[in-house]
């Protein structure tokens, strides 16, 4: 495609989000792939005046055919059922007497599963929550959310309808028709469905959703409170979200109201949204709340129906993860609010898709990225195409990558080190002088249960065979058919025992992971590899590579955050009083010794990296006392095992990474840690004349 016909493309598409509530649903329903919202004005709506032509109730959307001549298209029925498999539907056409005769057609899901006969109807139209899609002809006169009421006519008694689309009688072509009746504004409230949302994960299947906040105007990451304090980078994100919809056809005096009017959504938004501190506290994320409860808290728009149409079944339980956020929810979900709510989902929409379109868009849209983490030039295409392709088949490339480097050789002793660290931390907790005997046998049983995931899974998920590129179509739209297979996939776990056998990282990327939830380990294929493995370097280098690393994540397990749930992966308290004061006391020592140290131009926030600082320093302590075992050289240890977080970086992505991220930055990572071990003063001789020298009553040891 052109980039002339590129312009012209995002030109009718940008001008069909501002003309129709319904389109522009459409789209960033379809862009939403953790998050949703919706927005539905509670408004008294004018009479119409219709004359009904056809009429049908109740039917059977597995038997509905083409033919049946309802004045459905392929792609429209195709759509209808993708949505409603197991529903019926009612479904006419309606036609306008007050605006030149426009054509409606009407599109009700109804609640009923029963199935009877398709026949007309002679009796009045469903009662209760009926939803209408008209005329895109209309699309002044008539507002999305509002109710209409229908005239009686040839005895059919027609009830209020409330308007969830606006359509042209003759364009079934996406799914921002009525074909998908969930009407939507996209990301601002996030109701995130199934994102390992039941806490008592073992025992339940999962029926529950998480309520958060998605992520901001930045595209990137979650820099956040840094951008909105900064007036140089906003200006940077208004200037280039401006040329962005200048491009797509929007006048400049258009697109710099919508960017700033956008902005300022953002900063009321950032007032209220938790800080990288406070998403750092897992176990704060968990406050439930009955569904009654939940929906009784929006003022002004339908969660209920939302939620019905969204899920495949409704929730127990939603587990409310932002407070805060969720108590003003009704300054920002509001019929006030709404066109700055709506100017801020555009600027976020054609910033987050400009990568998906010519390089001409991604060029534009890159310096807002490289002000924030001052990156020097735009990624070559070359790895532009190959991160696309990772992102959307991460997994396959994963299991390839693992099968094609690791080997079984390597694998299995890996495998050796991990059963080895694992005997080593047993040890290591039955000899802990601060833990009771209740507490410790509780810590064993947790850490008996461990799953291990290494290399890569042995076949990739059923997700993966639902992805296919067509290359008929856009890069845009096939990234858009692949995130709605991810929506869909994540969706049916819904209601479902939690499938613990899925890998939550790739074969093929660097780092690891354990799951609280799962109460599992994983070492991706892609982390065995040098300096952190290496079958040609010694015991005591790899033991200082993924060695640490393995000793990191069984801490992870025992950290602030997962010290608070049980083997099975359910929040529980299994600590004794006592024991669970002294842990705390010493958690907060590791917070101290990293709060405000001085790392380039920034400081430290000791609480927002004390959970991955606990698993350094016991990830180390844990591979020293395995290496001490087998004999190895501790140089080799501490060498490797500062070459394994080698980093360089520019000032802005300091800034960025110390702003967002819950890591520590890697050469502390290093130094600190190290200090903190006997064994690096013995090995390098280390006086209190030199730097490293922490004094022993400073030196913290927590398993």
């Amino acid at each position: 495609m052109s980039d002339m016909s590129k312009k012209v493309l995002w030109k009718d598409a940008v001008n069909s989000l501002t003309n129709s509530w319904g389109r522009f649903i459409g789209i960033m329903l379809l862009m939403a792939v953790s998050a949703f919202a919706f927005i539905g004005l509670k408004m008294a709506g004018p009479d119409m005046r219709y004359t009904v032509q056809r009429y049908y109730r109740n039917i059977n959307l597995a038997d509905l055919t083409v033919s049946s001549n309802y004045g459905l298209d392929n792609r429209d029925l195709q759509t209808l059922r993708n949505h409603a498999k197991n529903a019926t539907l009612d479904l006419g056409y309606l036609q306008d007497t007050t605006v030149n005769n426009s054509k409606i057609s009407l599109r009700v899901l109804s609640e009923t599963k029963s199935v009877s006969t398709n026949k007309i109807v002679s009796g009045k139209l469903p009662n209760k929550n009926s939803q209408i899609a008209i005329s895109y002809l209309l699309k002044d006169k008539y507002r999305l959310g509002e109710w209409i009421k229908l005239d009686n006519h040839n005895n059919l008694k027609i009830n209020r309808f409330k308007i969830v689309g606006f359509i042209r009688p003759s364009e079934y072509t996406d799914k921002s028709n009525i074909g998908q009746t969930t009407v939507g504004t996209g990301q601002l409230s996030g109701i995130a469905a199934v994102k390992k949302s039941a806490f008592s994960s073992s025992n339940y299947s999962i029926a529950r959703i998480r309520f958060y906040q998605t992520k901001n105007l930045d595209p990137y990451s979650s820099a956040y409170q840094r951008i909105i304090d900064d007036k140089k980078l906003l200006s940077v994100l208004e200037k280039q979200t401006v040329k962005l919809l200048t491009m797509a056809g929007i006048s400049e005096e258009q697109a710099r109201t919508w960017a700033k009017s956008g902005i300022e959504f953002d900063k009321k938004l950032s007032k209220i949204l938790k800080s990288t501190e406070e998403w750092a506290d897992e176990v704060a994320m968990y406050n439930p709340a009955s569904l009654s409860d939940f929906e009784a808290k929006f003022d002004q728009f339908d969660i209920n129906s939302f939620l019905k149409q969204l899920l495949p079944e409704m929730p127990e339980k939603v587990i409310v993860a932002e407070p805060r956020y969720f108590n003003h929810i009704n300054d920002f979900l509001s019929e006030s609010e709404f066109e700055e709510f709506k100017n801020w989902m555009i600027i976020k929409f054609i910033n987050k898709s400009a990568t998906y379109l010519s390089q001409d868009f991604r060029e534009a849209a890159f310096p807002f990225r490289q002000a924030v983490y001052g990156v020097p030039e735009l990624p070559s295409q070359d790895k532009h195409a190959y991160r696309l392709a990772n992102e959307a088949f991460d997994e396959v490339i994963g299991i390839y990558y693992g099968k094609t480097y690791l080997g079984d050789k390597a694998k299995a002793d890996v495998i050796s080190m991990i059963k080895k660290m694992l005997k080593v931390y047993e040890q290591r907790i039955q000899e802990n002088t601060w833990l009771s005997e209740p507490t410790k046998k509780q810590a064993i049983i947790k850490l008996k249960a461990l799953k291990l995931k290494v290399g890569y899974p042995e076949k990739n998920r059923a997700l993966f065979d639902n992805l296919v590129v067509d290359p008929n179509k856009t890069l845009y739209e096939n990234h858009v058919l692949i995130n709605q297979e991810r929506i869909k996939d994540i969706l049916q776990r819904l209601n479902k025992k939690p499938d613990k056998s899925i890998w939550e990282m790739p074969g093929n990327l660097n780092n690891a992971f354990y799951d609280p939830y799962k109460n599992d380990l994983t070492f991706p294929a892609g982390i065995l590899q040098a300096p952190f493995y290496d079958a040609k370097q010694s015991r005591a280098a790899n033991y200082g590579g993924i060695g640490a690393t393995i000793g990191h994540e069984v801490s992870h397990a025992f950290d602030n955050n997962g010290a608070q749930f049980d083997e099975k992966g359910n929040m529980k308290n299994w600590w004794t009083k006592e024991d669970f004061a002294e842990f705390n006391k010493r958690t907060k020592a590791v917070a101290d010794i990293f709060d405000g140290l001085q790392y380039g131009p920034v400081k430290l926030n000791g609480k927002q990296v004390v959970s991955e600082n606990i698993a350094d320093l016991s990830g180390l302590s844990c591979a020293i006392a395995a290496n001490k075992t087998e004999g190895g050289e501790m140089k080799d240890l501490f060498e490797t095992y500062a070459k394994s977080w080698m980093q360089k970086q520019r000032p802005e992505s300091i800034k960025a990474e110390v702003q967002s991220d819950v890591h520590a930055p890697q050469p502390t990572r290093v130094n600190i840690p190290a200090q903190n071990q006997e064994e690096f003063y013995e090995a390098y001789n280390v006086t209190p004349e030199d730097g490293m020298w922490l004094d022993p009553e400073n030196r913290i040891t927590i398993w």
